[in-house]
């Protein structure tokens, strides 16, 4: 099973995360809707493969909310994440 995007993350200290998708433009909007309640903190264009990179930042109680969210997003087949080390 394939998701849909892939994408990656990142802790940013005190149980905040950034995400960050690459997609093509007629994903942006889904893919909005999916970080409904997080900051859009950055977009950019990726001129080589010319798809849009949008980065969403949001704040958790705790590591594992933000973890099951990742489990979650890969079960449903919407975006599969990896943590940038």
């Amino acid at each position: 099973m394939h998701a849909l995007l892939e994408g990656v993350y990142w802790e940013t200290g005190n149980n905040e995360y950034n995400i960050q998708v690459q997609c093509n433009t007629d994903k942006v909007t889904p893919v909005t809707k999916v970080f409904q309640g997080w900051t859009n903190v950055a977009e950019g264009i990726d001129s080589e493969k010319d798809e849009k990179i949008l980065i969403f930042k949001k704040k958790f109680s705790e590591r594992g909310e933000f973890k099951r969210l990742v489990r979650d997003l890969k079960y449903n087949n919407i975006i599969n994440l990896k943590e940038v080390t």
